[in-house]
C-alpha cells in the first residue's frame, strides 16, 4: 500500500473500535479539565467552546478512520466518562444527564452530517466547514426538545415559552455552530497530519500500537477518576 492508497483507506472495523474508544476517552477528559477554566474565564460561552473541542476530537478521527458511523461510539464513550462522578460520589445519573444527551446527539449529528456529505467532506474543505456548522444546528435542535423530556433544568424550562427555540437557538445553538466551523475541520486538519505517520506505525508495530493505545485509554479513565474524586 503507498502513501496514496493509505490517505483514502478506512480503517479496520476492530482498529476503528480502538480509536473510538481513545478519542471519546480523550473528549471526556477534556470535557473534565477545560469545562472549569472555560466557566471561570469565559462562562457564557462554555457549552460553546465545549462543543468545539468536541467537534475538534471528532474532526480528528474522521481523518484517521474515514468511518463516521463510528463517531456515535466515540459520543458514547464520552458519556460514560461523564458518569464516572456517579458511582464514585453516589451522585444521581440525572445530574450529568442533560451534559450527556448534549455529547450523544453532536455524536449521532456529526455522523449524519458526514455521511449525508459523503466523500466531498474528505475531499473540499468547504462542506468539512458547513458540516461543522449543520451538526450543531442539528444536535442543538435536538437537544431543545430532548432535555425538555429527559432532565428539564431550571436553564432549559427558561427557554419553555412559545419563541423559546429561536432564543435558545441564538443564545446556544448559534454559538455552538459558529465554534464548531472552526473547530470541525481544525480537528480534521491535524488528523490528517498525522494519518500516515499513525496508519504507517500501526501496520508495523501492530501489538505495540494497540496496547499503547489501550494504555491510553486507562491513563484516561484513571485521570478522569481522580478528577471526579478531588471534585467531591
Amino acid at each position: 500500500m503507498n502513501n496514496n492508497d493509505i490517505m483514502d483507506y478506512p480503517s479496520s472495523a476492530k482498529i476503528t473500535l480502538l480509536l473510538a474508544l481513545l478519542i471519546g476517552s480523550l473528549w471526556g477528559l477534556s470535557e473534565a479539565l477545560a469545562g472549569p477554566v472555560i466557566r471561570a474565564a469565559a462562562a457564557p460561552l462554555r457549552a460553546a467552546f465545549l462543543t468545539g473541542i468536541g467537534m475538534a476530537w471528532l474532526g480528528f478521527f474522521l481523518a484517521l478512520s474515514r468511518r463516521p458511523l463510528f463517531l456515535i461510539i466515540a459520543a458514547f464513550t464520552t458519556m460514560a466518562t461523564m458518569h464516572i462522578s456517579v458511582p464514585v460520589l453516589h451522585c444521581s445519573f440525572l445530574c450529568k444527564a442533560n451534559s450527556s444527551l448534549a455529547v450523544l446527539l453532536h455524536g449521532v449529528s456529526c455522523s449524519i452530517v458526514v455521511l449525508t456529505a459523503g466523500k466531498k467532506f474528505h475531499t473540499m474543505s468547504s462542506f468539512r466547514i458547513l458540516s461543522g456548522f449543520a451538526a450543531p444546528l442539528l444536535s442543538g435542535t435536538l437537544f431543545f426538545y430532548l432535555g425538555m423530556k429527559l432532565a428539564p433544568c431550571t436553564f432549559l424550562l427558561s427557554f419553555n415559552h412559545s419563541p423559546g427555540l429561536v432564543s435558545f437557538f441564538v443564545q446556544e445553538i448559534l454559538p455552538w455552530s459558529l465554534f464548531s466551523m472552526v473547530f470541525l475541520p481544525a480537528g480534521y486538519w491535524a488528523g490528517s497530519c498525522v494519518r500516515n505517520t499513525i496508519i504507517s506505525f500501526r501496520e508495523r508495530k501492530t501489538v505495540l500500537f494497540v496496547t499503547g493505545s489501550l494504555a491510553a485509554i486507562l491513563i484516561c479513565w484513571i485521570a478522569l477518576l481522580f478528577i471526579a474524586v478531588s471534585g467531591s
